[in-house]
């Protein structure tokens, strides 16, 4: 069946929804998304494993978090990455695709200009993602899952190291490579990200040096042009490849290159001479080169342009090319007071405050037009654990030039009550900019759109409890987005002037008994409105049978 949305439009505009990846980059204290927190080590029951890891990130390397290397998760029995978040997403129906969220969650923290093609973010590691380890020996966890053809597989490789001069080795490389089921649909990804971390005898100075490269090719067909049936109009089924599909020429190529280079003066240790914690007190520089090249081009169109409409601006094919190179400096200057180590080894902050300021230099190339520009933004962090049982994370950013206004305020609190379970409160109100797709777009070399949008207001209130002991955990959430930006059905940018609310309601329940384990989630929300089209119910559940065998001592479940 022919799409009723055309077929580039459809592809820009999955690029432009702004994941909150979960499963990649620093969790917050960095600036977004969840973290794992356990204010009371008896809460949980960590794995045993036979070295202890923990994981930190140059963003906040005084923040350490669990590495729970041998768990038998959904990293495992999930396959498709778009599965392996806090929230499943969509995607173009290929493992490998762009995708986007189907259960609405805050946008990332981005400051400054950004493109837009934020729906290849899942498949990808960027410098500043890049997990550096706390180990005693090295590391190795590797993924390979292979699909219907031996073209058809998917890799993951994470190692990390320690050497005897206090330096460590991470890596971080991914690779999906899927042929398809119909003609002209291959999606190939790749991303690698290794990184050196040094600390010098007396830990007055450490560097993180990271180089990442991502890079994705899509073969674009626009869907099959109808569905196969028989004599008598009755759908039947046949191979895919034997589907006709409405286009058999167009491509899409991104590729991004980092360096980011991290380091740290500790001006006054965070232990003294004894070994006891004290204050610390830091200045820190982060230097990072990126360069985004984005090609989408289709040498092949129809002659009527029948498929692109509009957007086939020149008969004798489509070209969309963008290049963009961005050089940043990051001043900081922080302190705080390490907390004792609990039973889990992880070690954090028991207070923290921190101010940055940050400059962009951008080299914009859109086909037929370049530009150079510059941003600068104010930067703030506090952590605050006075008692085991209590912390709060507040996060801060401003615009002062080039993106003027825009801002993002975040703060979540933690409270472990014992036997009225574990509360986790956040709120978060950010103003950003439209993205470079959103405002402008050529193709083939012709101006195709411009526009002036206002910058998207978004506020999320959330609430969630959490009873360790029965497995439970109720969370409710209410986000307003007020000048929300999004494609109509003819695939063109626009603004909407009413503001959308967005209730909704999560739920999750780990029940077993003995081996047996049934795992449930629920998600119900609401949109007002029509634009913001999400699932009002979403559900995933999992039963299986988890124990130990061959005398106790290998790990298995068996389930779905």
């Amino acid at each position: 069946m022919k799409h009723p949305v055309l077929h580039i439009a459809l592809v820009l505009a999955t690029l432009t929804v702004r994941p909150a990846v979960a499963q990649q980059g620093p969790p917050p204290g960095v600036g977004s998304g969840d973290i794992t927190f356990q204010p009371d080590s008896n809460a949980t029951d960590p794995s045993i494993d036979t070295s202890d890891i923990y994981v930190l990130y140059a963003e906040l390397p005084e923040q350490e978090y669990d590495f729970p290397d041998t768990l038998l998760g959904r990293d495992i029995t999930q396959y498709d990455p778009i599965r392996l978040g806090p929230f499943d997403r969509g995607h173009l129906g290929n493992l490998g695709s762009p995708s986007y969220r189907l259960i609405f969650t805050p946008g990332n923290p981005t400051m400054g200009f950004h493109l837009g093609y934020d729906g290849f973010d899942l498949y990808r590691v960027y410098a500043d993602q890049l997990a550096f380890y706390r180990l005693q020996q090295a590391m190795t966890k590797a993924y390979f899952s292979q699909g219907p053809t031996q073209e058809n597989t998917y890799f993951q490789l994470q190692f990390g190291r320690s050497f005897a001069n206090q330096t460590q080795l991470a890596l971080d490389y991914r690779r999906i490579n899927n042929e398809g089921a119909l003609f002209h649909q291959r999606a190939l990804d790749n991303a690698l990200a290794v990184g050196l971390r040094h600390e010098s005898a007396g830990k007055r100075y450490q560097f993180f040096a990271t180089f990442a490269t991502n890079s994705t090719e899509l073969q674009e067909n626009g869907g099959i042009t109808a569905e196969p049936t028989n004599s008598q109009g009755q759908v039947i089924l046949v191979s895919p490849l034997t589907i006709s599909v409405e286009l058999e020429s167009p491509e899409t190529r991104y590729a991004t290159r980092e360096l980011l280079w991290t380091h740290y003066l500790n001006l006054r240790t965070a232990q003294d001479t004894t070994g006891e914690n004290r204050r610390a007190l830091t200045v820190g520089h982060r230097l990072n080169y990126r360069t985004d090249v984005y090609k989408f081009y289709d040498d092949q169109p129809a002659a009527d342009s029948s498929f692109y409409g509009n957007f086939q601006v020149d008969s004798r094919g489509i070209r969309h090319y963008v290049e963009h190179r961005r050089l940043e400096n990051r001043f900081e200057l922080k302190t705080f007071t390490m907390a004792p180590t609990d039973s889990t080894g992880v070690r954090r902050p028991r207070d923290l405050l921190s101010v940055g300021l940050l400059h962009q230099w951008h080299w914009l190339q859109q086909e037929p037009v370049d530009s150079t520009f510059q941003a600068v933004f104010l930067t703030g962090r506090m952590i605050l654990q006075p008692v085991p049982r209590v912390r709060l994370e507040a996060y801060a950013h401003y615009g002062v030039l080039g993106n003027l206004g825009d801002y993002r305020l975040e703060g979540k609190l933690w409270l472990d009550l014992k036997k009225v379970g574990q509360w986790r409160f956040q709120a978060i109100s950010q103003l950003q900019s439209p993205s470079l797709l959103e405002q402008r777009l050529y193709l083939t070399q012709e101006l195709f759109w411009e526009n002036d949008f206002k910058k998207t207001l978004e506020t999320t209130l959330a609430a969630a409890l959490l009873l360790p002991d029965w497995g439970i955990e109720v969370e409710g959430r209410y986000n307003l987005i007020a000048n929300y930006l999004y494609f109509d059905s003819l695939g063109v940018a626009r603004q909407s002037g009413t503001a959308i609310s967005i209730p909704q309601l999560v739920a999750r329940a780990q029940l077993h008994l003995g081996v047996l384990h049934f795992e449930n989630e629920l998600t119900l929300q609401r949109p007002s409105g029509d634009l913001l089209r999400l699932p009002s119910l979403y559900s995933r559940h999992s039963l299986y049978l988890e124990g130990r065998i061959f005398r106790q001592v290998m790990l298995a479940r068996l389930g779905f």
